[in-house]
């Protein structure tokens, strides 16, 4: 069971018929952009108003790990008023899928990433950097991914009890991997020795605090001019606070500041955000790179640039 199936799409369907016994049609499909998961949307219309809904059905590929992290983030962040898709049925284990899988309402309109005007631009960002400094705000016990390996509720867990554990564990290993593939030469190795230095100094002593992981246009969404919600938190994890910052950096830089006016209303910022938000991205793309060249896919042009960006001394934002 390491890829989806027609096997798996009909017991998509049985959950839906279990979940909405009184739907009047149930439309179950698999979406094709899953990455993290295996997601089908499920389009409900009601018997009584002909409403229809539409709710998603995530699926973890791997056996053995559980939603319940997820859950525990999606059930505080709609507690703490942050738009986020609301957790109808969660199953730590399913028969038929011998997998853990959630099921979620679905946060209406469309991506940032799609067409919108300067001005939507700039009221839906503002709003989204207010709601992503509370999701920021969320504490994890470690750094790194968060754990998906038990059913736990109470907590969020990382990989590394502190932060240096983590960044070496990730960061070295990367610079490393980059250098044998011939993406750097000695003195850049050397020259991006220091940033990690100088992050371990900046960040140590920070608590781990949540961040989404892949925060970016695509997974904020709005309607008609107004902010909606986030989605896809697939790749939680603890980190130092400005994670989701750093890694939306990397590829909207221009309308970082955007972002950062909702974000200062909620958490206020540090004199040197930008150098702290600059010395994050460049962990982030590290990170990213390492990970990516260490199971042969192609590193990133984005990741690239702000790593060659931060060797020359050049800013991010």
């Amino acid at each position: 069971m390491n890829a989806p199936s027609e096997h798996q799409l009909a017991a998509a369907r049985r959950v839906a018929q279990q979940l909405f016994p009184h739907a009047r049609t149930l439309n179950v499909s698999r979406v094709l952009e899953g990455g993290s998961t295996w997601v089908y949307q499920i389009d409900r219309i009601d018997r009584i108003d002909q409403s229809e809904e539409t709710f998603y059905l995530r699926v973890l590929p791997e056996a053995d790990v559980s939603f319940a992290p997820e859950v525990f983030v999606h059930n505080a962040l709609f507690a703490r008023g942050v738009h986020v898709p609301e957790v109808i049925h969660f199953e730590h284990y399913h028969e038929e899928f011998q997998r853990s899988l959630i099921v979620t309402t679905a946060i209406a309109g469309l991506s940032l990433a799609r067409a919108a005007s300067p001005k939507v631009i700039t009221s839906v960002l503002r709003e989204a950097g207010r709601e992503l400094a509370l999701l920021n705000g969320m504490p994890v016990n470690g750094f790194g991914w968060v754990q998906r390996d038990c059913s736990i509720f109470y907590e969020l867990r990382g990989e590394y009890s502190t932060f240096a554990d983590w960044v070496r564990a990730e960061t070295v290993p990367a610079v490393a991997t980059m250098a044998r593939h011939g993406l750097l030469t000695e003195a850049q190795v050397v020259k991006l020795e220091l940033h990690t230095a100088v992050a371990l100094e900046q960040f140590q002593h920070e608590p781990a605090t949540l961040a989404h992981g892949d925060f970016d246009l695509t997974h904020i969404f709005y309607k008609e001019g107004r902010y909606m919600g986030m989605i896809d938190f697939g790749e939680i994890r603890g980190t130092n606070r400005f994670y989701d910052l750093g890694h939306f950096a990397i590829e909207n830089a221009h309308a970082l500041l955007l972002l950062l006016a909702g974000y200062g209303e909620i958490a206020p910022l540090p004199e040197n955000y930008v150098a702290q938000i600059q010395l994050t991205a460049l962990l982030v793309a590290l990170h990213r790179t390492g990970r990516r060249l260490a199971r042969a896919a192609s590193a990133l042009e984005a990741d690239l640039g702000t790593i060659l960006r931060a060797v020359e001394g050049a800013t991010l934002v």
